[in-house]
């Protein structure tokens, strides 16, 4: 998210604060007054942000669940604002917070995956959602069940974020010898696709990328190339079909959907873009299209 994005958030959650969030029968959450002495955005929503929740009455529970559901996307859009640290924090303040029964507890991180983790919610953010997961596992005050669970999603999500170096994996391609994602990467900006060719929603992203002026321009000179990874597991289909990724991209296949079963990049759906630099260090990771244009034009 650009700086001027960042900004439109927080004035428009600085505006909230003058209003209540209720639902019908349902008491309100006041959100706290910034200091004044606080002037960057960064750090005016780094407090709304930790103090978002400080009306919140976790020992009603319905009340509780109501406002939650109510509230946490307009919470959820300061995580991009602040940095790894504060994010951390602030999921750790509010799950000490719901600690008042395992109900609530789970209640809170139920939301929190709902609003995160979700591909198709609005605020869609796996870092922040990273920040719940950290939170959980240091707690153990949930039950042991979902302890694992969280705990194994943990891990996935922490390979390839951005910033860190590209997981290698084993690609097949048409009529060469096999190789890997860093062998294909070799010093070229890297645009991946994790598709499956059944999938209805891989092959509109698909025709939508063919002709995108951003992409074609960046593959045009030289400054990006699109590595489609069928995850499908059928390599005779994938073998025998020359039409569903455009020639000018690197039609490759995961052996035995390698990169899905062993959880070596986080899909949480497909299709899924991971955009990489030319030294194999992911940028975007399970992006949108409109994010991977952004980027290129900077």
């Amino acid at each position: 998210m650009t700086f001027i994005r960042h900004l439109t958030a927080l004035f428009l959650l600085i505006a909230t604060c003058q209003i209540t969030f209720a639902a019908d029968g349902v008491p309100t959450i006041a959100l706290p007054s910034i200091p004044d002495t606080l002037r960057t955005p960064q750090l005016r929503a780094a407090y709304l942000l930790h103090h978002f929740w400080d009306a919140l009455d976790t020992n009603d529970s319905v009340s509780t669940a109501r406002l939650l559901e109510e509230n946490f996307a307009t919470y959820a859009t300061l995580f991009p604002i602040v940095d790894q640290e504060e994010s951390d924090a602030a999921a750790a303040t509010l799950l000490t917070k719901a600690q008042t029964s395992a109900g609530i507890y789970n209640e809170t991180l139920a939301t929190a995956e709902k609003y995160l983790a979700e591909p198709l919610s609005p605020v869609y953010n796996p870092e922040a959602f990273m920040a719940f997961l950290s939170a959980v596992t240091t707690q153990r005050f949930t039950d042991d069940a979902r302890l694992q669970r969280y705990d194994a999603l943990l891990s996935t999500l922490s390979a390839n974020r951005p910033g860190a170096q590209c997981a290698d994996f084993i690609i097949k391609l048409k009529g060469k010898p096999d190789t890997t994602l860093r062998g294909i990467i070799n010093g070229i900006p890297t645009l991946l696709l994790f598709h499956d060719p059944e999938c209805e929603d891989c092959s509109a992203l698909i025709s939508r990328m063919r002709t995108l002026p951003s992409l074609k321009d960046a593959i045009g000179s030289g400054n990006l190339q699109i590595v489609a990874v069928d995850l499908s597991g059928d390599e005779e289909r994938w073998a025998a079909d020359d039409s569903h990724i455009p020639s000018e991209w690197i039609d490759a296949f995961s052996p035995n959907a390698e990169v899905l079963n062993q959880e070596i990049y986080y899909i949480p759906r497909f299709p899924s873009l991971y955009l990489i630099n030319a030294d194999g260090t992911v940028l975007l990771r399970d992006t949108t299209l409109e994010k991977v244009s952004e980027a290129l034009l900077h």
